[in-house]
């Protein structure tokens, strides 16, 4: 595994660049830093390397459940300030304590439900990653929480996001910008999350958490 000499800490490879496990459309490095500063809530950044489209969903499937919910459907996209509003809450939130009186934790195991898409491994692989907030917090760079922010430190709310993974069959970390388009199915002549989403624990919380659906969107990038 490569690592960074100056900080003796796993080298981390923006997509597109040289050497990278991740290929870009535009053959230049996707820089998290550089879109912010390029991107703005009048000009929100849309991910050209895994658009708002049918392809990008492509054929859903997996364990037996997922797969017979996602059957057939019809996506739209949404962002996530559509998305708070269709459930009554007033604004998204990255990742927030949703009920103190159940768990303190910013990042809890039951911010997680899965969806249409049957990837219960994926979904409980980051339940158990909640546990390790060292580890978590290198997978989810801390610049994401406050992102929904107009005073984000690097810059306002611009509608980009970006996720560690580690590619295995390249020995290699990987930063995994996307933008924050979700897909989302017809529900009660409102709108819901067609896949990961908040556990029903929270139902009692009129608080829209995205940090899931986000990460489960760069995971299929």
């Amino acid at each position: 595994m490569a690592t960074d000499t100056a900080t003796n800490t796993p080298k981390i490879y923006l997509a597109g660049e040289a050497d990278s496990p991740l290929p870009s459309v535009t053959g230049r490095p996707v820089d998290i830093v550089e879109i912010r500063s390029k991107h703005n809530r009048s000009n929100l950044y849309e991910d050209p390397d895994f658009p708002a489209t049918a392809e990008s969903i492509g054929a859903v499937g997996g364990d037996e459940a997922g797969a017979k919910a996602g059957a057939g459907e019809e996506y739209s996209w949404l962002r996530p300030h559509a998305i708070a509003a269709a459930l009554g809450a007033d604004r998204p939130h990255f990742a927030v304590v949703q009920d103190e009186s159940e768990s303190t934790k910013l990042f809890s195991e039951y911010d997680l439900a899965q969806g249409a898409l049957g990837d219960c491994w994926y979904i409980a692989a980051l339940q158990s990653l909640t546990e390790n907030e060292e580890r978590l917090r290198f997978v989810i760079p801390e610049d994401n929480i406050t992102a929904f922010d107009d005073d984000h430190e690097q810059g306002g709310y611009c509608g980009a996001f970006h996720f560690r993974f580690f590619s295995l069959l390249d020995d290699k970390w990987v930063d995994v910008v996307v933008d924050d388009r979700l897909p989302v199915q017809p529900w009660n002549d409102s709108w819901r999350l067609a896949f990961a989403k908040a556990s029903p624990k929270w139902s009692h919380v009129k608080v829209a958490e995205f940090w899931g659906p986000l990460i489960e969107k760069a995971y299929a990038k």
